[in-house]
């Protein structure tokens, strides 16, 4: 199981899979970066500066995080799979617990 510091990392990572031009975009008061296709404003990248903004306040410890992580995942619920580039490490971290599951079955 990935950390929450590998998930964010995935999240706001530019991949090279992507086949839209994408620009980074800071997220306000911080350092942290949100990729996202200029075309279309990433519907959860609030909620993924929030996280970056927690973790930063709380010296990088995940469980002082866990409000702000909720709020991410039930944003990224709300959009079809693709549709949120922050959304794709939990996308990604959903795909594999179900192959595990499957596996075990």
């Amino acid at each position: 199981m990935e950390s929450l510091m590998d998930i964010v990392g995935q999240n706001l990572r530019l991949t090279s899979s992507h086949k839209k031009p994408h620009l980074q975009k800071r997220c306000p008061d911080h350092q942290g970066l949100v990729l996202m296709d200029m075309s279309q404003k990433d519907p959860c990248q609030k909620q993924a500066c929030e996280i970056q903004k927690c973790l930063q306040a709380n010296n990088y410890m995940e469980s002082k995080c866990e409000a702000v992580i909720q709020e991410l995942r039930r944003c990224c619920a709300q959009y079809p799979k693709g549709r949120s580039v922050v959304c794709s490490g939990f996308e990604k971290e959903d795909e594999e617990r179900q192959k595990l599951k499957s596996a075990s079955q």
